[in-house]
């Protein structure tokens, strides 16, 4: 039998419920069982509930919204089996060890009918909320007091106990009742007094419940207009039936002052009470029970006149009494009133003058426009207009120019316009950034089906297995941190025991040292080995160069202290690790929410440099280079520690399957001025040491814009000045060191890589668990001699990071690719689910609705043979149609990519020239727009395949912007969304003439794909 009964009610909480109930699971404490009650919710949160698997759960739904009290008596009085009960809110979350923590008090004080726990403030997303201004910010920040002083507190000022922070006797629900129906707001603080009129309460001194505070007023006990109007009258109804029933003795421990009322000759105790009540610093409803005390009083004649006799009090007294105390607030209410008809008042005046004075400016204008000296200098202004924005005029002239045989000269001339403007704005480029993504592109044809590859997604090493692992954390006054980095460390699925631990601390003034031992003495039995040293800040890098000295294994992983581990985390990387190639140093972990933006090879994986938030290296790697550049304080010695793996020879992998969560960001868009001066002295520096000579001079030329420019926040110019000082100092140190002549080193502006759109897209939890996802399938249509572009399609595929898809590929004009993709399905066995079907040459449309016809998933998007996705694509457009169950759709962002292919080499290979996104991508969903314009790339969107049930597929008269005609059928039935992150890139060449000739293919396409869009609408 269960010493503890969880009750956790539900309602309306999918996107957090499952934190709430692995924060449960996952308690140090495990003689309890788990009662869940759902309140009859109308998102996914049932779904998630019946998708956990575990003894101790036992789960019931109500067919219809009865509210959580309802559940809580039934589960108390029916079902509870345990001794002690824990109530719990779905979206809230607990400490590992707080029923542990709990019942270790209870058990130890038969006196105390429940504990309590200190409250840690969180917002949606789990951070440390920080809205001082927020009733909840410190109100749960209570002392401990006797149950005579909670009482004094509760009447005075309200409830400040948290009700999932509570482990309360079963027996105090005999002896108290159990939670009272009606009491929308208050029935916990009901519950509180009733317990403190007969049992002490303790709150332990640890932040041990987990209370989320939701936008929009979402909490039920949130503070808006209708929770506090419902909260006056709950609150004079139970404080009315506490008062009810205290005798004198309560009145005397509650109220101390007691004693000061009194005069003797035999006090009328009801008078004194009432007194207490007005006098005290209480809230509005006790104040208004004190007024009926005493206006019953004066309903009886005889202690009307002993009240009159010993207090000096008459209902003259009461009747300016009641005006004084004003329970309801009528006198603020009016004074507002007034205030209200003033400002209207103002307010009809100032629209009055406003109607005169537009009334005046007409007339001004007209009697302006319609004089001779207006009409005769027409053709000045026009003049003038047409020589300062002459761009007011496009629009007319394009118009012209298209009833003319000038349109091919014309868009002739503004893609020249536009390769030079684009020339232009590459000129702060490195011209190494070209050479180094061609370089790392050519290595995608050998990809799918290498040993490596294989290796990599397929292989699954035993627990007892895998290898002991350093890790590598410095700190510096984030102590505050490691509460959160170490639970979830100890949560995660590798074995805590192979975890050998190394902090460094560079010199923190706060107690982060402290928390460090006190995180040592009581986990050093669950980890392999805890280290701590202490040092004087000479940096990230030479923090972590210390910690690494004393590291033993093969691998060590890097990791910022202020961040969370999920269960694969380690698990994936170290996996991946151990699989790929001897000349790879490192492995970089996906970031969330804010995933890094740069560019990887969605195919290879590579990436240029690696952020070294989170990152396992290979030791005899790290020593072959020397470890971190000392002189890089902080921001960019990732960076530089990348570029010298890379000049020795060494790959770098990116791996998006193995995430973190780190909150490095307080919110988007945020400019820190330390890492500001950072991470720019560093480019300079990384500049100097492994770039052209043009490279070095554009350090220069960017320091000085940058000092021209600033930076958008007090000081930044006088941070570059100091950047210049140090740069000058360190220049020649820098250009000492030469980098191999094979190698490429890309240089943007003041970043390196180039930078994917979605920089601050927040990347959440998965609304489902893993097992519950839907099937997605993505449709690929290829025909004879594309295998070369096709084995990179179904690289992209396999690697992606949604764990539940299904690739058809279907072949227009016969089998010529089976082949292909049974050796693919034979080689990644059940890590690649695909299927082939090839058919009779009739066109695009008829092959990708034959397709759609074999499509299992629920949810379906297409990807032509010679397109590719990032390995997150179907992850995030998933999670965000998942999400809000109204859309049909949801697309993102995808490059345009000019590409040039080399057909005399053997297999053919290409060259990437420019990545870019079209203005046109941006446009946030509206139909009206895509009637007109096809600004939906075919691989970007993820719609429902019910869509295609219901209104059909391709039209299969249409051999072009067929895709577009779809997207305008299924938006005309249903809602989509934008999502402004860029996960794909589709292919256009890269030579001008066949650009030309492409445009004109689709503007003649395009004349028949108005006229479909007309017949879509009517």
């Amino acid at each position: 039998m269960s010493k503890v009964s969880v009750i956790l009610t539900s309602f309306n909480h999918g996107k957090q419920i499952h934190k709430t109930i692995d924060s449960i699971l996952n308690q140090s404490y495990e003689n309890f069982e788990l009662l869940i009650w759902d309140d009859a919710s109308t998102d996914n949160s049932w779904d998630i509930i019946e998708s956990y698997e575990d003894s101790r759960i036992k789960i019931f739904r109500n067919e219809e919204n009865r509210r959580g009290i309802w559940g809580l008596n039934k589960s108390i009085s029916e079902m509870a089996e345990g001794e002690y009960i824990a109530v719990h809110h779905s979206g809230d979350e607990w400490h590992k060890d707080k029923l542990k923590l709990q019942v270790q008090a209870l058990d130890n004080d038969v006196n105390i009918g429940a504990v309590f726990t200190k409250v840690k403030i969180i917002d949606e997303k789990g951070h440390d909320f920080l809205d001082k201004n927020n009733f909840y910010f410190d109100i749960f920040e209570q002392p401990n007091r006797t149950k005579h002083e909670w009482l004094r507190f509760f009447i005075t000022k309200g409830n400040a106990l948290c009700h999932p922070s509570a482990l309360i006797r079963k027996s105090c629900f005999d002896d108290c009742g159990l939670y009272r129906y009606g009491l929308a707001q208050t029935g916990d603080f009901d519950m509180w007094l009733r317990l403190c009129l007969k049992h002490e309460i303790l709150v332990l001194d640890e932040k041990l419940t987990y209370f989320r505070i939701e936008s929009n007023d979402g909490n039920t006990s949130s503070h808006n207009k209708v929770t506090e109007t419902r909260s006056f009258y709950e609150c004079y109804r139970i404080l009315s039936d506490l008062l009810n029933s205290l005798d004198e003795s309560d009145w005397i421990n509650i109220f101390p002052e007691y004693e000061k009322y009194k005069v003797g000759n035999g006090d009328v105790n009801e008078y004194i009470y009432a007194r207490l009540l007005i006098d005290s610093d209480a809230m509005h409803p006790i104040k208004l029970y004190g007024l009926d005390m005493l206006f019953e009083l004066l309903q009886d004649k005889e202690l009307s006149s002993k009240v009159k006799e010993l207090y000096n009090f008459s209902y003259h007294d009461f009747i300016k009494l009641s005006y004084s105390v004003d329970p309801f607030n009528v006198s603020q209410l009016n004074d507002l009133k007034t205030d209200i008809h003033y400002l209207q008042s103002e307010n009809e005046k100032l629209s009055i003058y406003n109607e005169q004075l537009m009334a005046d400016n007409e007339k001004v204008i007209e009697s302006f426009t319609s004089s001779i000296s207006w009409k005769l200098t027409k053709p000045m202004r026009a003049t003038r207009r047409l020589v300062t924005n002459p761009r007011a005029y496009l629009p007319r002239v394009k118009k012209i120019i298209k009833k003319t045989p000038l349109l091919p000269l014309a868009r002739y001339m503004q893609q020249r316009y536009n390769s030079i403007r684009q020339l232009l704005a590459n000129a702060p480029l490195s011209a190494q950034n070209t050479k180094y993504t061609n370089q790392t592109s050519q290595k995608r044809s050998t990809e799918l089906m290498s040993e490596r590859h294989i290796s990599c997604v397929t292989s699954n090493i035993k627990l007892e297995e895998l290898p002991d692992l350093d890790i590598s954390i410095v700190t510096y006054n984030n102590g505050g941190w490691l509460e959160r980095f170490s639970e979830t460390l100890l949560a995660q699925g590798y074995p805590c025991e192979k975890l050998h631990l190394h902090f460094v601390d560079n010199g923190s003034k706060d107690d982060t040292v402290q928390k460090l031992e006190v995180f040592r003495q009581s986990f050093s039995d669950s980890f392999g080995s805890i280290e701590i040293y202490k040092r004087p800040n000479l940096g990230f890098g030479a923090g972590h160069d210390y910690a690494i000295s004393h590291c033993k294994n093969d691998l060590f992983l890097v990791s910022n202290i202020d961040l969370e581990f999920v269960h694969d985390s380690l698990l994936n990387v170290v996996n991946y690790a151990i699989n790929d190639s001897d000349n790879v140093a490192c492995w970089e972990l996906r970031q969330k929410p804010y995933e890094h933006p740069k560019y990887y090879d969605p195919i290879t994986l590579e990436t240029a440099w690696s952020s070294h938030a989170c990152i396992l290296i290979r030791k005899d790697a790290y020593e072959v280079v020397g470890g971190y550049e000392p002189r890089i304080f902080m921001y960019g010695e990732d960076v530089e520690l990348s570029y010298r793996f890379r000049s020795h020879g060494y790959l770098l992998r990116y791996i998006p399957s193995a995430y973190v969560y780190h909150y490095t960001y307080d919110e988007a868009n945020q400019v820190k001025p330390i890492q500001f001066a950072g991470s720019t002295l560093a480019n300079a520096l990384i500049r100097f040491r492994y770039g052209t000579t043009s490279d070095k001079l554009s350090a220069i030329v960017l320091q000085l814009a940058l000092f021209i420019r600033g930076a958008g926040f007090s000081g930044s110019r006088k941070l570059v000045l100091g950047n210049f000082k140090k740069l000058a100092m360190e220049a020649k140190y820098f250009s000492s060191i030469n980098k191999k002549d094979n190698t490429h080193f890309p240089f943007r502006y003041f970043d390196y890589e180039m930078i994917r759109d979605g920089a601050f897209y927040e990347l959440n939890a998965p609304v489902k668990p893993s097992s519950e996802l839907p099937l997605v399938t993505i449709i690929t249509r290829t025909y004879r001699e594309r295998e070369f572009w096709l084995k990179e399609c179904m690289a992209s595929v396999i690697n992606q990071t949604y764990p539940n898809i299904q690739h058809v590929i279907v072949e227009d004009g016969g089998e010529t690719m089976s082949a292909l993709v049974a050796e693919a399905k034979e080689a990644y066995k059940e890590f690649y689910n695909v299927e082939f079907a090839g058919f009779d040459k009739k066109g695009r449309s008829y092959t990708g609705n034959q397709g759609l016809e074999i499509a299992k998933g629920e949810y379906c998007l297409f990807l032509d043979d010679d397109d590719l996705v990032f390995p997150d694509h179907v992850e995030v457009l998933v999670n965000e149609i998942i999400a809000s169950p109204e859309l049909g759709a949801v697309y993102s962002l995808a490059w345009d990519v000019h590409t040039s292919v080399d057909q005399t080499t053997t297999p053919k290979s290409y060259s990437e020239h420019l990545f870019k996104t079209l203005p046109l991508f941006y446009q946030e969903y509206c139909l009206k727009t895509l009637l007109n314009h096809n600004y939906i790339p075919i691989q970007a969107i993820l719609f429902r395949k019910s869509l295609y049930v219901e209104n059909g597929g391709f039209d299969e008269s249409m051999d072009q912007l067929e895709d577009w005609n779809l997207w305008t059928k299924y938006a005309i039935k249903s809602k989509f969304k934008f999502v402004p992150k860029t996960t794909s890139l589709f292919r256009t060449p890269s030579d001008e003439a066949e650009r030309l000739r492409r445009v004109q293919n689709l503007d003649k396409a395009f004349k028949e794909a108005i006229n479909k869009q007309k017949q879509l609408i009517g």
